[in-house]
């Protein structure tokens, strides 16, 4: 037997929900792991406030909402 042919045969034991479950994963396979120009801007941005020191530690996050 192949693997295709052991992969149909898997896929014909599965319900409706496992197919598709694992059409989900391999959407997600399929993903560009690039970013947008739009999401690099974005990355650009979150560090020049960085830099500037426009964040706040741990310890502060702690401190204001009492966690």
């Amino acid at each position: 037997m192949t693997v295709k042919e052991a992969f149909k045969e898997r896929i014909d034991q599965m319900s409706d929900d496992e197919a598709q479950d694992l059409l989900d994963l391999l959407a997600l396979r399929e993903e560009s792991d690039e970013l947008s120009a739009e999401e690099l801007a974005q990355v650009a941005e979150a560090e020049a406030e960085f830099a500037r020191g426009d964040f706040v530690t741990r310890e502060e996050l702690l401190r204001k909402h009492g966690a």
